[in-house]
Formats: structure tokens, sequence, C-alpha cells
């Protein structure tokens, strides 16, 4: 857009001015402005007059009217929402003075500068042309206005028209801009879009900011506000700062200083558009040395604090590579350059902290990168922090060196920082006696010798607290270390002179430790650590966590995550509730739940168990990087405690070799661990510096994992759980046209070493093989395949997903050698390598697999062969070998193979996804199993499969009823029974099998199914119908209390799913805690038992609350189903609970459901895919209930503010499924808030936004009801049954049988209605065929509960029933309803956003939220 272009919509802003007022523009002097500079002399003109209108008496008088201009200049903020970086007023940029007109003009002067930034930047385009024209006239319009009233001595009438719309010129020029308002910010809602970006980018969370503000010393860091280079950095006059200083100056809390200036200034000042992000770099580990993760941080970071660069950066993602295959460069290029052009409105601050912990060649490129950005004049400041070593890469390193101001960190100009800390420091450490003539001693000892090093000072207090007796601190002080180097070496000295003289072992076990933690790529857990140094010292009662406890706390620390960071975090949440009073819980248990016996009676491989998980979970580091920089330097000598660089990188490698090596003879663990890290070591070690002698054990070491067969089975036994690659690529040595593969190419190197050294020579045998690899390199992996082959064909008996992952492995390692022809890289993910078939390949990989192995077939290995190509859905061919196999056991006699091949064959056609429409195949090797063996429940339970594939209910039945007889604790054959009696209406069939089989036996099938939540509601509603709740209650409440522990008369293979429930004690406690949560849903729902429901919940919560673990323990479902609503259920009933008959609130329950949504925030912690998931926030919509009824609406506001905004963006996401989410909990809100109409509206578009509700709009026709002279969605013969989300419900009395193949409910056939499940279906209705116009009622107190039009009516009436027969307890009486569709509705255009209504009106679904979001902003549903 030229500047002719802009002063052209001036005019016509001026003629519009003319035609909506009727006033002569000369009037007030209006130019017909050919000019930008001209619009502006006539701003600053008017501007004059305001100044002298003020001056006579307005100041002051203005207070309501500064609200109302803040609104009229949002408009200016929306079109720069709207044209991007060029013509934008943020939020901040009103935030100052608006007492007085004058405030008005400023911000007009400081929008038409903006203008200025059109010219030639910004393509015109009629949308954003109509966009000027009506804010320039509408802003003329005011002023005329304004001018004409002031000349006539009414300026403060004008102010109170406008204020209350009594003028109807004033009014209508404000509400114009209102209009504008509006329209734009509608436009720009659409294009904030941050769950784009996250998904585009992952970028990772940067917490260092806010860990640093908490421990950052008042006071203290604030001598960089002064420097002269830093405030001109600041003020944009020079693009780059370098500030430089040593290890432990405090530079992060500088970078962390700048970092709030910057928002400060930006907050104070109202700083048009700019933006700071920032990243700390950390060299323990790879992720945050890395300047792609530093960029994508701050993209996103600068996305969640400004909409503007939010809309563009998402509409980047469009044509911006994905993260994988993004660089620094196309990452700055197309997120940073674009958008902070020279001719950019907006500034951008990026500070980046420790750059000489980030990659060496990252840091080098992105100077590169930096120098082009000055070149292109970029409006971004980069602040880069680091150490000294740094200074002539960022200075010279194509950068201009005038242009890189330096800022160097010395003891000059932090030691008053110093003093502060060192009193600081003194007063917060406990050990140290507070005397003051002692206090005085340490200060002038330490100030005197830091050196301006906080570290030095941190160090040395950790030092001192080993000596609690004055006189032993006053006698360290004689001697201090002088610097960092100092130090290091003091405290290492003291750690040697800690340890007895004559404990070798223990020096040995901590040299061990600081070489691991030093020298690994990524920081280690305590599990890691533990079993290495273990083997390593042949000391099995070594124990790191003790060792760094005892000797070198102030040297490394331990990082908790997943269950360990989760039971720390209840823990001291609870002690915080107990410190405020709280006391609607008691302790908490989440280490061993529900075990209700002594330490001694504990299992003690259980408790050896429990104490690795928690180990696993705990990570070490080294407290400073220095700290690394000191254990990694070159100088370093070998002594008792440490190790020299290139000894320890030795050391390392030929641990995890011979660790490797010792095969089955180690730790699994330990040695699954090795083999995954060896290949990364081997890679990265230069051969040149290593000796002959070890070069000779590392390459032996090679041979043998390569060569030896009872390692190489060992590896095949484990192929599942290896990883030889730390990346993950299980091409460990690439395709076999990929000679140069990188562990191909490190392999080789060391191997032409090997066999040129003089000084020692290899094995004879390892000499041999090592020079046939190098002249034939693609026999590397042929021993290792052929092995991993035979493991597949031989190997003990397995399920056919463990061969079919076994042969997986084999064909990967078999793309890597000469076996096959000549194979490149077919560009598919690993996991789809073995379904690809090559050119070569002539039937099927699986044939082609077998058949490079020689050995002589057997009946077990065509069996396995059949097997796995069943697994893989070729049917057709495992039929073939299972027939070869019986022509192999035929012409033994052998009876008994032919039964296991017939059991095989029979239930690789009935399991898994491939077998669907197996039924008629499947019945040929069962019946001939069953001829053979009758005894046997496997070969009845596949006989009910294969007969209901094929439309023969009744008879399955039978076999199913048979398969029980002969197995009871069989949860397979249970499952499948229960849902054909669910299909034949038939409680009491259920019923009559739980009593016939007894408590223990009913007991084993609800804990088998725990992980099922529609099973435990067949069961409920079957003891609901038959009058027998008290004895399914009495089952589940056993279970509450069982240990579970199965020690006699079952039988499970380790591999079963339910194995581990069953006979881990601590999952099985789990499950034993979350009963409470089903045993509750059934005393509320089905038995009418609110009271006994809570207090389950209650212990389950607040008591018993280890079943939080058994999301990432046994199954994600309880994550994303059942635990969520447990805590849902816990929340309704605190909330009915809360409301006492005389209308008051009862404050303790509001402080026990308070505890109830920091527990699940925790437990978002620990399982943050499943919080990202399910990030639905319902529960503080219930506790926002309580606080407006209780008359706190501050805190209601607060509650629901975060989850109005999260819902937001859900709906902004290109997600679609998450919108009913979204519009569910906006409709509680606004019904919470009084807004009815607009709660229905939010409810409608819950039900209308999902796309198979939509698709029902054109499918309504009476003729579409009948198929065949059955009513659609009433299924026979092969069709599925229908379940919504893991849920059933009870069916009609007539409708024809039909059950699940496999463990999951069946699905629906596609219908011309919805498949909805009411709240009230079991027992009641069958889950809903949901018309197009079918109404429904959505419950406004309960969480989620719907009902259809006939259980609603149902409701109603059992409200007022004088008996309460066959009553579900869904829903309490009192609670409001809202139902849909709205009054008038005609349709829904989803493609288009509009809700169609009678009478040819709509509503625009983003105009509509667009005003809803800018009514909330303005906390107009809270004023009253």
């Amino acid at each position: 857009m030229s500047g002719d272009e802009v002063a052209a919509l001036w005019k016509r802003a001026i003629s519009q001015y003319q035609e909506a007022t009727g006033h002569d523009p000369c009037s007030f002097n209006i130019k017909q402005a050919p000019s930008i500079n001209d619009v502006m002399n006539f701003t600053v003109e008017k501007e004059g007059h305001f100044k002298k209108w003020r001056s006579d008496g307005a100041s002051g008088k203005t207070s309501k009217f500064r609200e109302v201009l803040k609104a009229t200049l949002r408009p200016i903020d929306r079109l720069g929402s709207f044209v991007g970086s060029c013509a934008s007023m943020t939020a901040h940029s009103v935030s100052a003075d608006y007492d007085t007109l004058l405030d008005f003009f400023e911000e007009l002067k400081s929008f038409l500068e903006r203008l200025k930034v059109l010219n030639g930047h910004i393509r015109s385009s009629p949308e954003i042309e109509e966009c000027l024209v009506e804010i320039l006239g509408s802003i003329l319009i005011l002023i005329g206005l304004s001018s004409k009233e002031m000349k006539r001595g009414r300026g403060l009438k004008f102010l109170k028209n406008l204020v209350n719309d009594k003028d109807d010129d004033i009014a209508s020029a404000y509400n114009r801009l209102r209009k504008e308002w509006r329209t734009q910010t509608t436009k720009h809602t659409q294009a904030d879009d941050l769950e784009k970006l996250n998904l585009h980018l992952k970028p990772q969370p940067v917490t260092d900011y806010d860990t640093n503000t908490i421990r950052l010393v008042k006071n203290t860091a604030t001598w960089l506000l002064n420097e002269p280079d830093f405030i001109s950095w600041v003020n944009s006059e020079k693009p780059v700062l370098w500030i430089s200083g040593g290890p432990g100056c405090g530079k992060s809390h500088l970078s962390t200083m700048a970092i709030k200036h910057l928002f400060d200034k930006i907050h104070r000042d109202g700083t048009f558009r700019s933006s700071v992000g920032y990243y700390y770099f950390h060299d323990d580990d790879q992720q945050k040395r890395s300047f792609l993760n530093a960029i994508t941080a701050m993209v996103y970071q600068v996305a969640k604090g400004d909409e503007v660069y939010c809309m563009h950066a998402a509409n980047t993602c469009k044509y911006s590579a994905s993260i994988s295959d993004a660089t620094i460069r196309s990452v700055w290029k197309d997120f940073i350059a674009t958008e902070y052009g020279p001719m950019s409105s907006g500034q951008l601050y990026l500070i980046f902290d420790g750059v000489d912990e980030a990659k060496r060649e990252d840091v080098e490129e992105f100077i590169s990168i930096l120098s082009d950005s000055i070149q292109n004049r970029l409006r971004v400041q980069v602040l880069l922090v680091g150490r000294p070593e740094m200074d002539g890469i960022v200075s010279f390193a194509d950068l201009d060196e005038s242009s890189v101001p330096t800022i160097r960190v010395s003891s000059q100009k932090n030691s008053q920082d110093i003093a502060q800390y060192i009193n600081y420091k003194y007063d917060h450490t406990p050990k140290i006696p507070k005397l003051k003539a002692v206090k005085q001693k340490v200060f002038n000892a330490l100030l005197e010798n830091a050196d301006g090093m906080f570290l030095w000072v941190d160090l040395m207090f950790a030092e001192l607290s080993y000596r609690s007796q004055p006189k032993q601190i006053l006698q360290a002080l004689q001697t201090l270390p002088k610097g960092l180097l100092g130090l290091y070496q003091r405290i290492f000295t003291r750690i040697e002179k800690d340890v007895t003289i004559d404990d070798e072992e223990t020096l040995q076990q901590l040299k061990e430790l600081f070489c691991w933690t030093a020298h690994s790529k990524k920081p280690l857990s305590l599990f890691t650590l533990n079993q290495r140094i273990q083997l390593t010292t042949s000391s099995e009662m070594f124990d790191t966590e003790i060792a760094i406890q005892t000797h070198c706390s102030s040297l490394l620390k331990l990082t908790k995550t997943g269950e360990a960071l989760f039971d720390d975090l209840v823990s001291n949440l609870t002690l915080v509730e107990s410190s405020q009073g709280i006391t609607t819980m008691e302790s908490v248990d989440t280490d061993i739940p529900d075990h209700e016996t002594s330490d001694d009676e504990l299992d003690m491989d259980e408790e050896d168990r429990r104490i690795q998980r928690y180990q696993k979970d705990v990570f070490v580091h080294l407290r400073h990087a220095s700290l690394g920089d000191y254990l990694r330097t070159p100088k370093l000598k070998d002594t008792k405690l440490l190790m020299d660089v290139k000894t320890a990188q030795v050391h390392t490698l030929l641990c995890l070799l011979r660790t490797v090596c010792k095969g089955s003879e180690a730790p699994l663990d330990a040695w699954l661990d090795a083999t995954g890290k060896w290949l990364a070591l081997l890679e990265h070690l230069d051969e040149h510096d290593v000796s002959d002698e070890d070069t000779k054990l590392i390459v032996e070491h090679i041979v043998e994992i390569f060569t030896s067969e009872p390692l190489l089975l060992h590896i095949a036994e484990n192929s599942r759980s290896i990883l030889f690659d730390e990346d993950g690529d299980q091409m460990i040595f690439g395709f076999n046209m990929d000679l140069q593969h990188k562990n191909r190419v490190s392999v080789e190197k060391w191997f032409r070493k090997a066999v040129a050294m003089k000084s020692t020579v290899l094995k004879a045998t390892a000499t041999a093989w090592v020079n046939e690899v190098l002249e034939r390199p693609l026999g590397l992996l042929i021993p290792l395949t052929k092995a991993c082959i035979h493991e597949w064909l031989r190997g003990t008996e397995e399920a056919p997903f463990e061969l079919y992952w076994k042969a997986r492995f084999c064909w990967v390692y078999l793309l890597s050698t000469d076996l096959v022809p000549p194979f490149a890289d077919p560009g598919l993910p690993d996991h789809e390598l073995f379904d690809f078939q090559p050119p070569f390949v002539p039937t099927n990989n699986v044939e082609f697999l077998a058949n490079i192995s020689d050995e002589e077939r057997s009946w077990k290995v065509d069996c396995r062969i059949a097997k796995t190509m069943a697994f893989v859905g070729l049917h057709d061919e495992a039929t073939l070998e299972y027939h070869k196999a019986i022509e192999i056991a035929q012409q033994e006699n052998s009876k008994e193979a032919l039964k296991s091949i017939y059991l095989e064959w029979a239930l690789s056609m009935t399991e898994g996804e491939t077998s669907r429409g197996c039924g008629t195949r499947a019945l040929i090797p069962i019946k001939s199993y069953i001829a053979l063996d009758e005894s046997n429940h496997k070969a009845y339970v596949c006989l009910g499969k294969a007969l209901v594939a094929n439309g023969d209910v009744e008879q399955a039945m039978e076999a199913y009823k048979k398969a029980l007889s002969l197995d009871q604790t069989d949860c397979v054959t249970i499952r499948h029974i229960f849902n054909i009696l669910l299909n034949r209406n038939n409680p009491e069939g259920v019923m009559e099998l739980i009593e016939v089989h007894g408590p223990k036996a009913a007991g084993f099938w609800v804990r088998g199914h725990s992980d099922i939540g529609w099973f435990h509601e067949i069961v409920f509603w079957a003891a609901w119908q038959t009058g027998k709740l008290e004895l399914v209650k009495q089952i589940y409440e056993d279970e509450t209390r069982s240990k579970s522990i199965i020690t006699t008369g079952y039988v499970f293979s380790p591999n079963d799913d339910m194995y581990r429930v069953f006979f881990d004690p601590t999952l099985a406690a789990m499950v034993s805690s979350f009963f409470r949560c089903l045993l509750a849903l059934l005393c509320r729902k089905y038995s009418g038992e609110p009271d006994m429901a809570f207090d389950l919940l209650k212990t389950a919560f607040f008591t018993k609350s280890g079943f939080f673990k058994l999301s990432t323990s046994v199954n994600s479902s309880f994550g994303q189903e059942y635990i969520p609503a447990a805590c849902e259920q816990f929340a309704e009933l605190i909330h009915d609970k809360a409301l006492r008959p005389n209308g008051t609130v009862d404050t303790n329950m509001i402080t026990m459901l308070e505890s109830l949504i920091r527990r699940d925030a925790v437990y978002r912690k620990l399982d943050h895919i499943v919080a990202d998931i399910n990030d639905r926030k319902p529960l503080p919509v219930v506790l926002a209930s309580l606080y407006m009824k209780s008359g706190r609406i501050e805190q209601a506001f607060m509650s629901l503010n975060e989850t109005f905004q999260r819902a937001i963006e859900l709906l902004k996401d290109d997600i679609d499924w998450n919108d009913e989410f979204a519009y569910h909990v906006i409709c509680k809100i606004l019904f919470l808030c009084g807004q009815i109409d607009k709660a229905k509206v939010a409810l409608f578009l819950k039900r209308y936004a999902l796309d198979d509700f939509a698709q029902l709009e054109n499918q309504e026709n009476p003729e579409a009801e009948e198929d065949n002279g059955n009513k659609v969605g009433k299924e026979t013969g092969e069709d599925k049954e229908a379940y919504h989300e893991n849920e059933t419900s009870a069916p009609d009395a007539g409708q024809q049988d039909s059950v699940s193949e496999d463990d999951s409910p069946p699905q629906a056939p596609p219908v011309q209605k919805l498949r909805w499940k009411c709240s009230r279906g079991l027992g009641f209705c069958q889950t809903k065929e949901l018309g197009y116009r079918d109404r429904m009622y959505t419950c406004m107190d309960c969480i989620n509960v719907e009902f259809c039009e006939e259980c609603y009516v149902t409701l109603m009436k059992e409200e007022t029933a004088v008996e309460d027969t066959k009553r579900l307890y869904v829903c309490n009486p009192n609670h409001q309803l809202l139902s849909t569709p709205i009054e008038g509705f005609e349709r829904f255009d989803k493609d288009n956003g509009r809700i169609e209504l009678s009478g040819g009106t709509a509503i625009s679904v983003t105009e509509w939220l667009a005003v809803l979001q800018k009514e909330w902003d303005s906390g107009s549903y809270f004023k009253d």
C-alpha cells in the first residue's frame, strides 16, 4: 500500500464524514490531505485545541469517559491485528492516562505514524481499505462533533453525551467504532491459534525464568540496568549485546533481570508491539543445547503474548517445514525475519542465556544468521549471555565488531550483589551457628575471596556446613581456595579425606559416580547409575542416592519425575493443607495403597520393585555447568576420586561393552541399557586417542557381540526390547545400499585400526572375522540376522504379537545384509517396513523371511510361521502353513502335536483385528480339536466366537457356557456371555451366573475387567433389575479390601494383560483402591445412597489414592476416562452436599472441592499426555457455582476465567472432536452467569458441532426408516451391537442377539440417526438413535448428564412418584436442565457456521463467539 493510496483513503474518510454528518469538513479545517504527514499535522492542530480545553478545567472530570475512550481506541488495535504488524496498537498502548482527550490525540498520532509503515509493505485489498476508511471516518466524526460542542462551550456535555448515549450523532459515531471493533475482533479470533503453532513446532517449555525469578535475591543484579550498553541495547541503538562472564558469576540471574526489566518496561510504557523471548541452555541435556529448540520455544512465547504475531505465526505453519525437517535458519526466516523486518512496527527482544553450553556448531550457525539479520535491519534485539571463551565467536564471526558491545561481568560490578548474597546465604544456611561475630568474619572472608562468583559463595557455604562448631568454621576460613578451580579441588580433597583411608571400595564407587555423571550424554537415573556402578565395582550394596547425600550433595542434585514427583507433590499438598488448618482429609497413602499389613509382612521382592520404580523416576544432575567443565577438562589428572577425560571415555565404553557381552548373566535392565548406548559412544570416541591395548579390548568385545552364538541368541530373545540406536532408529546399520551409515563406518574404522596395530594383536578368530567384514561389509549383520530368524522359528511358545515383533526385527536386520538384493530406503517409518513388500519378494515377507533359514522344518516351525501370517492378516497363507504342520504331525502320529496345531490355528483365526470374517474358516480347526479333546475351555471360547461371526448366537451361548464350566476364571468367556445376556435383556441370567459360581469367582471377573467400564455397568444393571444390589455391593466391597494375590487354582501366562493386576501386589492394591470409585457409582446411581458414595470417594481421593497411578502403570483408559469420571462424580456429590436446606453453603464442602481440584491438577502432572487430551477443566465450574451461591463473586470469576479461556482455545484449534467439550463447558459457565439464552446457543453448538450429527441433516426421511422390514439400527446376523465409548445399554427384549468378536464393545454400522448414550440408558432404553431434531435435555448442575425425551419424561414422573421402584439416581431433582435444539431451529449450516432459524433469521457462530469473548473480557457478566 503506497502513500498515495493511504492519502486516498483519508479523502474517502472525509467524504464519509460529510455524508454522515451533513457538515462541511472545512468547518474545523480538515485538509484534503495528500499524505500521512498532512493527516498528522491536522491531528496536532486539534490536539492543541484540546490542550487548551483541558487547562480550562476539564481535567479530572472525565473518569468515566476513560473507559469509553479505551473502547474507542480498540478498533485501531483490531485494525492492527487485521493488517498484521503494520498498523497495530496493543492493549498496552492505552494503559497510561485517559483523564483527558489529549490522550486520545496522542494515541491517534501514534496510529497515524504506524500508517506510514504501510508504504510499500502491505498489499492493498478492498477489505483493508474499507476497514481504514471506516475507522478514520469514525474518528473524524468524533473530532468534528467534539470541536463543535467545545466551540459552543459544551465540551463536558459532549463527554457526558458520549458516555450516556444521549446525543444521536455522537452515539452513532461511537457505535460505528464499536461495530468496526466487533468485526475486526471476529476476524482476529479466527486466526489466533496457539494450538496449531504448538503442534507444528513442538516447543519445549522453559521454566528457568520463573525459577530464577524466585531465587533472585532482592536488590541484586540491578547494576545491569544502569549499564550504558544495556540501555542502548534496550533502546534499539545496537542490535546485539554480549554479556560475558566466567562460571558462577551470576550470568543467569543477569539474564533473568534483563527479561524482567523488559517485561516491566513493556507493561509500564505501553511499548508498541514489543515482545520478549528467552531461553536458557544447559549442557547436561542434549535437548537444551539446541538452538533450534531455543528459537521454537521463543516463537511460542512471543505468540502467547502477542495475538497479532500469533495469527501470523499460525498462518506461517501452512508453508513452513515441520519441526522434523526444520533448521535454525528456516525457523528464523519463517517466524522471525518475515515478521520483524525493517518496516515492521513491532520490536522483538531475544535473550539467549548460557550460549557456551549450546552446541558449538549451532552457535556458529546462529551468529551467521544474526549477521544477515543485522545487514537486513531486522527489528530484533538479541542479548547473548555466556562465558569469555565465546567472545571470539560472538564478536568477530560474521559480525561487525563495532555492532556488538560487550558487558563484562567483573567482581567490581557485582561486589554489592555478592555482599547481599553472602548475608542471605548465612541467614538461610541452617547448620551454621547464628553468632554475630562468626557472621562478620565469614562475611569478610568470603567477600574478599569470592572474586565476584556467586557459585563460589554457594559452594563455600555447603563446605562450611560440614563444620558445626564456630572454631572449625573460623579455621576453615584461614585457607580459602582461590576461584572455582581451587574450590573444586578443595571439595574433592575433602571428600577423599572424609572417606576412610582403608575404604578403597567407596572411593572407587564415587569415582565411577563422577565418571558416569560427567560423561553421559543425558542425565542418568538413580536406577541406571546403581546398576552400572554395581556391575563395574562388583558391589551389589552401592546406593547412588545415599552416596550423594553422604559425600557430594553440594556437587550433584536429584530431580524427580513421574510417580516419584507425583508422590512428592501429593505429600507436599497434604502438608500445606494441614498447615492451613484444612482437615477434610486424612493422611495420604500412595506408595503402597490399601495394604493393611505391617512392613514385616510385605513381600521383599515387591518392596524391591517399588524402590526400583522410584529410582527410575529420579535423575542425577550436576549442580552447575562449571563442574562439568572441571570434570571434562583435558588438564584433569587421574586421582583416587576422579578420572581424566580420555580414561573416562574409554572406561565408559568398555564398561558398556562388557555388560553387553555378559548377556543373560547381566541384569536385564542393565544389559538393555548398555545395548542401546555402546554404538553412540563408539562413534564419538576418537580411535587415535585410544591405546592399542584398549583398542584390542574394544574390538574383541565388538566381535563377540556379532559372532557369539549364546550372545546372539540372547539378543534375539530380547529383540523387541532392544534399542541399538539412541535415536530410536531400528535400522541400526542402514539399508544394504547405505555403506556410509554412521554405525557401519564407526565399526569399520575401529576394525581397520585393530588390524593395523603392531604392538598388540587380536585373537586369531577375531582377526579372521574382522578381515572378513572389511572385505565384505554387508556380512556384518548376517550372524545376528540368522540368530534372530532361528529364535523366531524355534524359540519358546509365544503369543502371535510377540512372533510378529520378532519377525519385524529379523526383517530389519535382513535388509542390512547382502542376503537380499540391493535395497534402498523406501522412505517408510520403521513400523511399516515389514508391511512393505519389496520387488525381490515373490510371495509375502513372512514366507520369504522363513525361507532364508536352511533349518529343517517341523510342525512347530510351520505353526509359528502360520501364526505370524495370521497376525498380519494373511489368513489364506496361514491356512496352508497349518496344513503343512498337520501333515508333519500326522506322519509323526502325534495326537498332542495335532491338538496344539488345531488349537493355535483356531486361536489365530478368532483373535485380533485381522480375524474378522473368519468364522467359517475357524470352525475347521475348532471342531478338529474338540474331536480330539473336549476338556480345553479355550477351544469352546473360539467356537463361540466363530458361531457369533456366523450369526448363530444360540449355539455360541452354549459354547461359552461349556468354556465357563471348564474354567470359571476365564475373563474372556464371561465377557462374551454377559454380552449375549445383555442383548437378550436377561439380567436374571447375569445374576444367576454370579450366584452359581459364587462371590470369589465374581470378584475375579470384575477385577479382571477393572479397566473396562461397560462390563461393570452390565453387572450393576443386572443387580438393579433383579433386586440383588446388596449381593453385588458386597462383591465390590470385598474387592476394595482384597490384596488380590492369587496363589492357587488360577493359571495365567505372564504375558496375559491381567497377569500383573492379580500378581503384582502394588498394582493389585491400586486396583483395590479404584474399586471404591466403582462401588461409589453403584451406591449413587443404582441404590440411591449418595452419602455412602461420598464417603467411599472421600477415602479414595484423600486417603487411598494409589489408583491415580493406574493410568501410567496398567492402562491409559484409567486416565482418559475412569479416573476423571470418578473425580467429576465426587465433585457433584460435594456440590450437592454443600447446599444446605436453609439456602446457605457449607464452607467445609467448598474447602474439600478446592482440595479435590488441587489433587486433580497434581494428577495431570503425572500423565501430561492424558492431561492434554482430557483438559476440559469441568471442576472449576462446579466450584464457581458454590462460590457464587456463597457470595464470593471474585473467586467465582477467577475459577471460571481459566476454564472459559481454555474452552476458547479448544474452539480455535484445528481439532474438531474436542469442540463439543468446549461448547459444553461454555454452556455451563453462561448458565451459571445467568445468560440463559446464550447458554442454549452454546448447548446447541455442543450437540451439532459433531460431524456425525451434522451429517444427519440430509438423511432424515420416512422412507429411510425401513430396510427390508427391519428398522434402521436393529441389527441382525453379523451386524454388531452398538456401544458408545466403551459404554453399553440394555436393548429392547425383542432385539436380535449380537455380540462382539473381540474384547472391545462392538461398533454400530452407519445409520441415519446418531448413536448416542443417554445417561439413564441402562434399564430404560437402548443406546439412543437420536434424530436431527429430536429433543435432548442436559443438566446444568451435573457435569455431564444428558437425557433423551423418553428418559426426561420418566425422570419427571419419578420425582413425583410415591414409590421409587426401579429408579436410577442419575440426577438430583433440584437440578436445572436445558434442552436442544433451540426454539425456531431450522437447520445448522456447519460449513458456514450459521444456525438458521424460522422467519429467515440466523445466528453466525463466528460473530456470536466474538461478542461472547468481548463481553466476557469486559467482565459484564459479573458486574451485578
